[in-house]
């Protein structure tokens, strides 16, 4: 969001590029999902890296105390005292004070999207790791079946306490290739 405003992303690629365009309306954007693209004229596109300019390492450290409070307040109340204190100590001041509402609304939306991904992520290691435990059961029951029918009953005592045999049977009898 500080990067929307032409003057910091032109400071930014001029930090970046060791160059010193002074007209930022010669900047042009292109945004593309996690990763912004800046041009002046023909220059050419620059992707912002871990290098930082101030704005950049202002923004970075308003991250870190917004992270840093959400271990001891909601994520509202997080976020307000992190803005208080970059005010405080002249960390994106004029920005903060100018935009408050937005950058409050934009960091909770995008701290309850990553909170959204983790529990999706969390949600799909669980159905894999519950599909894993089914279809281990299912090629046990029919080892199991088989060995059953086949009145095999000394391979089964010894497959249920020794994997590598149970694992050799399963391959002997199809049950896995």
């Amino acid at each position: 969001m500080i990067f929307q405003e032409k003057p910091a992303l032109l400071s930014l690629y001029n930090a970046v590029n060791g160059t010193d365009y002074q007209d930022p309306e010669e900047l042009t954007v292109n945004t593309l999902e996690n990763a912004i693209y800046t041009n002046i004229q023909n220059d050419v596109s620059f992707l912002i890296d871990s290098r930082l300019n101030r704005e950049l390492g202002d923004y970075t450290e308003f991250v870190r105390l917004v992270r840093a409070y959400q271990g001891k307040h909601p994520l509202e109340r997080a976020v307000d005292l992190a803005m208080d204190e970059c005010i405080r100590k002249g960390i994106l001041k004029e920005f903060l004070e100018r935009n408050r509402a937005e950058v409050k609304k934009v960091s909770v939306y995008e701290y309850d999207a990553e909170k959204h991904i983790r529990m999706e992520r969390e949600e799909a290691w669980e159905e894999g790791r519950e599909e894993g435990i089914a279809l281990g059961e299912q090629r046990s029951n029919e080892l199991a079946r088989r060995l059953i029918k086949e009145r095999r009953y000394d391979d089964l005592e010894r497959a249920v306490n020794d994997e590598a045999y149970r694992r050799q049977l399963f391959m002997e009898l199809g049950i896995i290739s």
